[in-house]
Parts: structure tokens; C-alpha cells; sequence
């Protein structure tokens, strides 16, 4: 009976020595230590007994650590030998599930490269997090556009007036420039000037030359290393002169290192701001529209508090319109790769898609899901084979949790070797992906700190969850049932298999069906009738005053060009580098007085002509006609929205060139810009001094020798070399990233079949060797081969029926969530569905027939006596 006076040692204390010394028979067991401890508190008090009691704990602490740490090692010993060993006993299902999991790990590795390189795009900016990118936000009418640009004061009124501005950084572009190159000029548009605070706020590093300085001369100029070469065919140029055709000689001041792939800014030249306003007295022009501004905000700013003081110019930028809603938002730098794609204006180097990224993180799980359920269902089907090991460990005192262990140390085995394999597959892949995905990645990222972690973790995960499961359901087996067989077992495990078996199947039958899809939309994209015939047309851009003024002289030569039939001249062309623009226009004569948008572009009266695109009503612009400069033709689609009964001979203010011009002829519509989006209303004025393209159309295949006429003839009024496109490669290229989606989504497709089969190969392998005895039965009672394929081949029929019920809507919900991205879509057919699931159910017979033809020509005999 305990006194009265019995005193109970801290709790805190209690509970140490409790895990340190259960009380399961020791020498010196727990009441031991609680007598002491009482005979302590009587003697010389509480706290004295407390600091007896921690002390004795802290005595013997070491030592049963010490003993801790080499029992689990020892365990961890036997687990690994015991794993090791049924890896080499069982060699078949061993390769089984080591390759199926390194076919998914090297497929998720490369994702993984891929989309750790987009989402570290900016990363090397330390000041990245406070930087901020201005948006201009207009609404007017039916106008609601954002740009990437401003207005050029923008920026240093900000500053003055939000004192959480620490800096800002303007960036402008005067067009392409010529660059003197060997003997000729030619033009580029990969450069920058850019305000002397650019390389406080971004960090960019200097092989040659300092920040401080570069920008102190006007007429100065940095290059990048790739430039240095290009240009001087040395990266050791500073000093040097650089000689610009439009913006005078400039001195090389340094030498920046060749610029991140994972930067939305590339440029190989970067001249100082300075020179526009030294060009033009620009400075404080709130008219002057086409800066691109960066804010950099001092630590600590709240962000909101600085958007509530945008106010501040919101008034000055709607240059006098008081019914303009234009206003200045901000963006920050983390969301300028993923989140442009509706700005105009951009200058973003290497646009992401924020969406691809979501897409690409389902696929790596959808792999890993397949190549996880093999190693699973092989590990539940082989359960009654392990049931009795995992009996007699248990008779012999095996705890559950051991059990356990010893099934996920196997496990993650599998997956190390799985991953270094998947690793060295990744490794020869990594070219092909590398094609495919557009970007130059590389494995040294794999040797970031963190990179290594989230890696590591994602084996430990994979290797626990692929196991979980199994290991649970075979430590929770009784001994005694075990040991004599149990019915419930086997139906446990057939059903838990069965489930595994529909959704690996349902994956791979989705993905198949995803796939079709991709291919079918991009295949109706490449042979959509784009409204006019792009077939052997060249453009080439304007960029000399001389061609302007004498246009007409240099038409006449180019037509003749032997097989040169068509030439004109035009502001912009469909799929050009230069985006079709917007402007204001006014209906005249009409009950809607205020101003609406429209795109448009200036042409010729040969421009329909060359470009064949059929006139709806009215006719072409023609010099033939009076007024030919006041013509203007237009779409159907803005036809429609005008609300015109008969739009040939209204009027049309145009607000870009303060010009009203009148409509002679209605085009049909016809597409000038990505199939994205639906056709815009478009307006085609006539405007000789606003041209920038040239478009010529030839009949030959004489590509080659076109090319070659054409550049001689451009040598007489331009000494920098022209720039060619042909318009039907130019429309392939805008679906360039969804072109590349389809291929990864082909390969994913084609490498989850491959974990499927193999899985399927290796279970239907197994059940069948379980089977022998009822097979070898069959037979000898006079069954035929066929009905023994069918009793074999049900289950995996039936599981493949529920998986194609299961992935038939989910693919469809998939594709039509991809299909979002585009205007114009083609109809995915039935016939997909049908033909995703008999390719299922041709890999299921092949798989199950091989074994079953195996199974039945082997000696019945021989397969009674198996056991």
C-alpha cells in the first residue's frame, strides 16, 4: 500500500525514464528509481529529489542510446540482407518493378527539369521579390487592353510621389537598328537603352568593364560576350567603337556574361537612355508612349499601400480624354513569364505558360501513379506467398511495426536502384527532351542543396507509398491464420489488386485518349484554310527611308525577277514579327458616336491581289478610282459589328492618322493572327508612308535563286542585308509550344503503355504460376486451350471494361480544358475513345495470351504436382 506521504517524481522526468527503461523485467526497474526518488524528497526536499531524479536519467541516457543506435543498425543490417536476398530469389518480378519504376523516374526527372528551370526564371535578380514591372490598363468602349509599355514620364513621377519607391528603370526600343557586321549592316532588334539605375536594380554580371561607369559617356554601348563575338569576333572589345547606322559611333564600355536562358530580358546590346533624349528632347513628354518601367520597392514596402498611390498618375495618363479609364497597374517580376500572355507590347524573352506547368506536374504524377501501382500490385498478388514468412516471423516475436520495416526497406531499395537507373536513362534522353521542350537543360541543377533534397525526398516517398499499403496488409495477418491459409486473405488481396489493375489501366487509357487529342487539334490547325493562300510567299522588312521613296521604282524591278508574279507593300503582315496594332476609330453617319477599336495595318492595292483573298462585296482598292489614299477596306467581322446594312461607301475616322477614309469593298474574313483567337474586326486603310513590309509572292520552286535576285536588287537601296520570312513557316511557328506539348504528351503516352505493360506482364506471369495446379487440372479433364485463355483473361477483361468507364469522361473533361486555349478546335470523334481502349485491350490479350500459351502446352502432369 503506498503512504500517504508517497511523492511522484516530475511527469516530464517520469516519461523519459519510462522510454529509456520500460518496465519489462529489468534489473532496475521504474518503482525502483520511485522509492529513491521518495527517500531523496524526504531526506533533502523537492527540488533536490527533482535534480536526483534528472541526473540518474542523464547517467544512463548514453549508454541506452548507444545500445539504441546499434540494435536499430543491426536491424537495419537484417532488413537490407532479407531485401537483398528476396530481390535475387524473385529476379523476374525484381526487373519487373525495377524497370517500370526507372522508365517513370527518368520521365519525372526530366519533367522535373523542366519545370524547376521556369519557375526559376528571374531567380538571379537578388532584389527579384521587391521589383515590379508597370502595365498600362486601357478601357474605352469596347476597348480593354494591357500593355507591357507606358507613358515615358510615368516612372519618375512615381518616384517623386510614393516615397516606398527606392528606384525605377525605363527600357525603350527605336524599332530594329543597324549594326555594322564584316563589310555590311544588319538589323537587329535584341537590344535595349536602358536608364543608368538598370544595373542597380537587375543583376547582370560584367566580364569587362564596372557598373559605375558604362554609361557615363553618351555614346556608349554594353554587349554581351555572345555579342562581343558576334559583332567583333572577340569578347576582349572594351574601347572599341561600335558602329551604329541610325544612332551614330559608340564606344564598347563593357562586357556583360553571356545573359540566363532563365531571364524574360535578352538583348546583346544595351545603349544609354540618354542618347533618345539627346535625339529627340523627349524628356516629360506625356504623349511619348513605349517605355517599358520597372519599380524597385524599398524592403519592407506593403505593396497595396504603393497600388492605393498609383492614383497619382492615373489622371495624367489619359492624355486629355476624360473619358478614357485608363489606369497603371503593377506586376510583379514572379509573374512576368507565366502571366503576359494577353500584353501587348511585350518584350518577354521566352514566354511561359503557367498552364503547360500544371499539365506537365500531372503527367509526372500519372507516371509515377503507373509505375507505383506495378510494384504495388505485384506486391499484394505475391502476399500469399510472404504470408507464411511473415506467419513464423511473427510466432517468433516479431512485432507488427517490424514487419513493416522490413517490406518498406525493400521497397525503397527498389527505388534507389530504380532511381540511378531512371537517372543514367534521363542522362541519354535529356538531347530528345531537350528538342521536344525547346529550352538547354542540363543535370547541374541536380547539384543544388535543394534540388538534392526534393530528389532525395521523392525517392523515400515513392519507395514508402509504393509499399505502404502491402507492408500493412501483410503485418496485419494473424500467425494462426496465416500458418493454416485463410480465405479472407485471398479475397482482401484480389480485390485490392483488382482496384489497382483498374486505375493503372484507366491512367494509360486516358492518357492515350488525351493524346489522340493533342495530335488530331494540331493536325487541324496545320491544314485549317487560313482564309488566303500563304503557299510560296516571302516578306521582307522596311527599314530605309531609301526603299519608302522610291517604292515604286523597286517594285517594277523585283516583278521582273524571273517567277516573281506578284509584289506589294504593306505596314504589317499576317503572322509577322511585328504584332498587328489597334486603333481608335469613329463611325461616320452613325447613331454611335463614340469611338470603338479595331485592328489594322496599311496596304497597297495589290495586297488582296497577292495574298488572294476573296473580296465579299464592293471591290479592292484601286488607283483606277478617284481618291484612291481615302480607301479603306474591311473585314467581315467588322462589318458586323459596325451594324452597317451595306458598308461600301461609308465613312470611317481613323484616330491613328487623324483621316477619314471611305469603305470601298468587304473582305472575307481571313486570319492574320494566331488561331488562338477568333478573327478581330480588321480595317485596311491606305497609308503609302506607313509601310514595313514588302510581300512577294513566286511560282517556282526556285526558292533559292528568288532570294538571290531579290537581295541584289535590295543592295541598291539598302546596304544592310534583308531579312526573309516565308509567311506559311512563320504561321507553323506560333503553334511551336503547342507543337512541342503534343510530342511530350506522345512520348508520356508512350512510356506509361510501357510501364503498364511491363506491370501487366509481370502480374499476369505470376497469377498464372498460382494457377498451374487448377490449369493442369483443366486439362487433364478435357478443356480446351481457349476456354482456359477465357477463364484466365476474365478478370483483366472485366478490369479493363470499369477503366474505360473511369477514363473515358476524365479524358474528356482533360481535353476540353486544353482545348479552352484555342478559338477554333476541332471535333475529337468517338472513334478515339473506341480505338484508346482496344489498344488496351490488344496490350492485355498479347500479355495474357503469351502466358497462357506457355501455361497450357507445359506438361499437365508436371503442373499437378507443382506445390
Amino acid at each position: 500500500m503506498v503512504s500517504g506521504n508517497h511523492k511522484k517524481p516530475p511527469k516530464t522526468a517520469e516519461r523519459i525514464l519510462k522510454r529509456l527503461l520500460p518496465d519489462k523485467g529489468w534489473d532496475t526497474p521504474l518503482g525502483d528509481f520511485e522509492e529513491d526518488y521518495n527517500e531523496v524528497y524526504k531526506n533533502s526536499g523537492r527540488f533536490q529529489a527533482a535534480l536526483w531524479y534528472f541526473m540518474q536519467i542523464l547517467k544512463i541516457s548514453p549508454d541506452k542510446i548507444r545500445n539504441e543506435i546499434q540494435r536499430t543498425f543491426m536491424l537495419i543490417q537484417n532488413y537490407i540482407k532479407i531485401a537483398i536476398r528476396n530481390l535475387l530469389r524473385n529476379k523476374f518480378h525484381s526487373f519487373i518493378n525495377v524497370a517500370g519504376m526507372a522508365i517513370g523516374l527518368s520521365c519525372s526527372i526530366l519533367i522535373f527539369l523542366f519545370i524547376t528551370n521556369e519557375i526559376k526564371f528571374d531567380h538571379q535578380h537578388t532584389k527579384k521579390d521587391r521589383i515590379y514591372r508597370l502595365i498600362h490598363h486601357e478601357k474605352y468602349g469596347n476597348i480593354d487592353n494591357r500593355y507591357a509599355i507606358t507613358l515615358e514620364p510615368v516612372g519618375a513621377q512615381l518616384k517623386s510621389e510614393i516615397p516606398e519607391i527606392e528606384d525605377i528603370v525605363r527600357l525603350n526600343m527605336f524599332g530594329r537598328i543597324s549594326v555594322k557586321y564584316g563589310e555590311s549592316f544588319i538589323h537587329t532588334g535584341n537590344y535595349f537603352f536602358a536608364d543608368d539605375s538598370f544595373f542597380d536594380v537587375f543583376d547582370f554580371n560584367f566580364y569587362k568593364g564596372s557598373k559605375e561607369s558604362v554609361f557615363d559617356d553618351l555614346r556608349s554601348v554594353v554587349l554581351t560576350r555572345k555579342g562581343a563575338v558576334k559583332y567583333f569576333g572577340s569578347d576582349d572589345i572594351v574601347g572599341e567603337t561600335l558602329q551604329l547606322d541610325r544612332w551614330g559611333d559608340c564606344k564598347v564600355t563593357g562586357v556583360l556574361e553571356d545573359l540566363s536562358e532563365n531571364s524574360h530580358l535578352n538583348f546583346e546590346l544595351l545603349l544609354p537612355m540618354k542618347i533618345i533624349s539627346d535625339n529627340y528632347g523627349s524628356e516629360g513628354n506625356w504623349r511619348n508612349f513605349g517605355y517599358i518601367t520597372y519599380l524597385l520597392l524599398k524592403e519592407g514596402s506593403d505593396i497595396k499601400s504603393v497600388e492605393d498611390k498609383l492614383s497619382v498618375v492615373n489622371e495624367q495618363i489619359r492624355r486629355g480624354d476624360q473619358q478614357s479609364e485608363s489606369v497603371i497597374e503593377l506586376q510583379s517580376m514572379a509573374d512576368i513569364h507565366f502571366y503576359s500572355g494577353d500584353l501587348l507590347y511585350d518584350r518577354n524573352y521566352m514566354e511561359g505558360n503557367i498552364e503547360y506547368i500544371y499539365i506537365l506536374s500531372g503527367l509526372v504524377l500519372i507516371i509515377l501513379f503507373i509505375a507505383c501501382f506495378n510494384y504495388t500490385n505485384l506486391s499484394v498478388a505475391k502476399s500469399g506467398s510472404r504470408s507464411r514468412e511473415v506467419g513464423i516471423r511473427k510466432v517468433v516475436g516479431a512485432k507488427k511495426n517490424q514487419v513493416v520495416n522490413q517490406f518498406l526497406v525493400e521497397s525503397i531499395i527498389v527505388t534507389l536502384i530504380a532511381f540511378f537507373i531512371g537517372l543514367l536513362f534521363a542522362r541519354f534522353l535529356l538531347p530528345v527532351f531537350n528538342e521536344l521542350s525547346g529550352r538547354n537543360l542540363d543535370f547541374s541543377s541536380l547539384g543544388n542543396f535543394d534540388i538534392v533534397i526534393m530528389l532525395a525526398v521523392l525517392v523515400l516517398v515513392i519507395g514508402f507509398f509504393s509499399n505502404l499499403y502491402p507492408s500493412l496488409f501483410l503485418s496485419a495477418f494473424r500467425p494462426v491464420s496465416v500458418l493454416r491459409g485463410s480465405s479472407f486473405i485471398k479475397s482482401s488481396k484480389a480485390t485490392l489488386r483488382r482496384t489497382l489493375v483498374v486505375i493503372q489501366f484507366a491512367l494509360m487509357i486516358a492518357m492515350i485518349i488525351v493524346t489522340f487529342a493533342a495530335s488530331e487539334q494540331m493536325d487541324y490547325i496545320s491544314r485549317k484554310m487560313l482564309g488566303f493562300n500563304e503557299e510560296q510567299i516571302i516578306t521582307l522588312e522596311i527599314n530605309s527611308g531609301t526603299i519608302r521613296r522610291n517604292w515604286d521604282t523597286m517594285k517594277e524591278q523585283l516583278l521582273q525577277i524571273p517567277d516573281v508574279t506578284e509584289v506589294s507593300i504593306s505596314s504589317k503582315v499576317p503572322f509577322g514579327r511585328q504584332s498587328i496594332t489597334n486603333s481608335k476609330i469613329k463611325l461616320i453617319n452613325s447613331q454611335n458616336s463614340n469611338m470603338i477599336e479595331s485592328r489594322f495595318f496599311t496596304v497597297d492595292d495589290d495586297f488582296i491581289k497577292l495574298y488572294d483573298i476573296p473580296i465579299a462585296s464592293g471591290r479592292n482598292i484601286s488607283r483606277e478610282y478617284g481618291k484612291y489614299d481615302e480607301s479603306i477596306l474591311i473585314n467581315e467581322t467588322a462589318a458586323g459589328m459596325f451594324g452597317w446594312d451595306d458598308p461600301v461607301g461609308q465613312k470611317i475616322f481613323l484616330e491613328s492618322f487623324d483621316a477619314t477614309y471611305t469603305v470601298t469593298g468587304v473582305v472575307k474574313d481571313f486570319h492574320f493572327e494566331s488561331l488562338h483567337q477568333r478573327i478581330a474586326p480588321l480595317i485596311l486603310p491606305v497609308r503609302d508612308e506607313q509601310m514595313d513590309y514588302i510581300s512577294i509572292r513566286f511560282n517556282s520552286e526556285k526558292t533559292g535563286e528568288v532570294v538571290s535576285n531579290v537581295t541584289t536588287i535590295h543592295k541598291n537601296y539598302d546596304k544592310n542585308l534583308p531579312e526573309f520570312a516565308f509567311v506559311d513557316q512563320t504561321f507553323q511557328r506560333l503553334y511551336d509550344s503547342d507543337r512541342k506539348m503534343k510530342s511530350i504528351f506522345e512520348y508520356a503516352a508512350l512510356f506509361s503503355i510501357i510501364i503498364s505493360s511491363l506491370g501487366l506482364f509481370g502480374l499476369s506471369s505470376y497469377l498464372i504460376e498460382q494457377r498451374k495446379k487448377e490449369i493442369g487440372i483443366r486439362k487433364v479433364l478435357g478443356a480446351s486451350d481457349i476456354s482456359i485463355y477465357k477463364i484466365v483473361s476474365k478478370e483483366f477483361l472485366y478490369s479493363l471494361l470499369i477503366a474505360n468507364i473511369i477514363a473515358w469522361p476524365t479524358a474528356y473533361y482533360a481535353v476540353k480544358t486544353w482545348m479552352e486555349n484555342f478559338a477554333y478546335k476541332v471535333e475529337i470523334s468517338i472513334l478515339f475513345y473506341f480505338i484508346s481502349g482496344f489498344i488496351a485491350l490488344l496490350i492485355v490479350s498479347l500479355t495474357v495470351t503469351i502466358h497462357s500459351v506457355k501455361s497450357t502446352r507445359s506438361n499437365p502432369v508436371e503442373n499437378i504436382k507443382y506445390e
